[in-house]
């Protein structure tokens, strides 16, 4: 995520958009700033609370991944952060 962060949140935010979804995002700690002020770009362009960005580490991504509000995750990470 650190070589590409943009590209690779492109990917999964397009798609998901395009699905109706909302979408919380939670990009890799070594990309929050870059990955930050690109969902604040796209933010402004749709609805509030289409989007919304969390940052942290693997504590906060364990947090989202185990929700039970959470309906689907989406990464892109090492093996071991799946």
């Amino acid at each position: 995520p650190y070589n590409f962060p943009i590209l690779l949140l492109s990917w999964t935010l397009a798609a998901s958009l395009a699905a109706g979804n909302v979408t919380l995002v939670k990009p890799a700690e070594t990309t929050t700033l870059c990955s930050w002020l690109f969902l604040e770009m796209i933010a402004r362009a749709l609805p509030e609370g289409v989007i919304s960005g969390l940052a942290g580490g693997a504590g906060v991504g364990r947090a989202l991944v185990e929700s039970p509000r959470t309906h689907v995750v989406a990464f892109t990470g090492s093996v071991a952060a799946g």
